[in-house]
């Protein structure tokens, strides 16, 4: 009697592809931790997992990178080398953290080795990465997406080179939306989940412990990852839970981003994630603030003023930053004013929540 074997289906296979990867660079317990969580591959999202995302801001979207760079001009390895080499403002990482106090020497020998070593054949026991910023970038952007609305804002281009085996610990970006894509012959896994409350507040309970991808991964819901080569990019939204693992060095390029649905996905994930906020120092605590406000900035006023209350509640800690957060709030009201048809409303709703005497 013949026996017929079940089909495996796609998204079973690029899991198992993915965690051969894992293994390849000597990730066995992240392997295995990865093998027993719930994680689809981006381009198989299931209905029942895009429902938990879509109140978390929206599933990152994966997308070929050609439509990131202006005409045939890309980013190369030879020039990035060249910048990092000779850049003032390179950010050096052993390990996972940041050596902020090296000679002007020392710095310039680890990345000529880093450099060096960044496509060697074996995992580097220390793994060092390096970050720097290509201001005013002729060729990198971020591209309107199926649906999206404009840009309306775009930061400087962040650059990271990352030896194989690397990994960016699960993390949250500052709040608005990224667009990442590496380069050339760079290879890298992202893995996403929503900042839903109750993801949020396990990723919280393990903060201070690290490995949070490891011992985080089979507690949260929602998770997907995404194999990323030069032909591809990722975006994702603001609050979006991360991390990522090298499995080819070379260089990334990401960009953040607002856009009219910023805010909107930045509040979700502010109101949701109290345990998170509390984690931040007052430096961290007015650089999302800022980041929020200029959201506000590039939005229909009424969103800043239907979430007042909620943000003000979570930002507005204290009474500077509370004073802070209004300051700004009414400077956006006096250059934003004069484009309202529903001027008079907006500005009672405004005085009555105390942004306006």
């Amino acid at each position: 009697m013949a026996h017929f074997r079940e089909p495996v289906m796609p998204c079973e296979l690029e899991k198992a592809s993915m965690l051969e990867d894992m293994g390849a660079i000597g990730q066995q317990d992240l392997c295995k931790a990865l093998s027993d969580a719930s994680l689809t591959p981006l381009k198989h999202c299931s209905t029942s997992v895009r429902m938990i995302w879509e109140g978390a801001g929206g599933v990152p979207v994966g997308f070929d990178s050609s439509r990131a760079y202006h005409g045939r001009q890309h980013h190369t390895d030879r020039a990035l080398h060249h910048h990092l080499i000779t850049t003032s403002r390179a950010r050096i990482f052993r390990g996972g953290v940041e050596n902020p106090n090296a000679q002007s020497s020392i710095t310039r020998e680890i990345l000529l080795d880093l450099v060096y070593d960044y496509k060697t054949a074996d995992p580097k026991e220390t793994q060092t990465s390096a970050m720097f910023i290509l201001k005013d970038d002729p060729y990198f952007s971020v591209p309107r997406l199926d649906q999206d609305p404009m840009p309306q804002e775009q930061d400087n281009t962040e650059v990271i080179l990352t030896t194989k085996g690397g990994m960016t610990d699960l993390h949250i970006d500052n709040g608005q939306s990224v667009v990442s894509t590496p380069v050339e012959q760079s290879r890298r896994i992202f893995f996403f989940w929503p900042p839903t409350k109750g993801n949020l507040e396990i990723l919280d309970e393990h903060g201070t412990r690290g490995g949070l991808l490891k011992n985080c991964c089979r507690l949260m819901e929602g998770g997907l990852f995404y194999i990323m080569g030069s032909d591809d990019a990722v975006r994702m939204r603001s609050g979006t839970i991360h991390g990522v693992v090298t499995i080819v060095g070379g260089f990334i390029a990401t960009k953040a981003y607002i856009d009219q649905d910023t805010l909107e996905s930045m509040t979700s994930w502010l109101v949701h994630s109290p345990s998170y906020l509390q984690g931040l120092d007052d430096r961290g605590l007015e650089e999302t603030a800022c980041t929020w406000l200029k959201a506000a900035e590039h939005s229909p006023i009424n969103g800043l003023v239907k979430s007042w209350p909620k943000v003000e509640a979570v930002l507005g800690r204290t009474i500077r930053a509370k004073a802070g957060l209004r300051k700004q709030a009414k400077e956006i009201w006096l250059r934003t004013q004069s484009r309202m048809q529903d001027k008079e409303e907006i500005e009672g709703q405004m005085r009555g929540l105390g942004i306006l005497p």
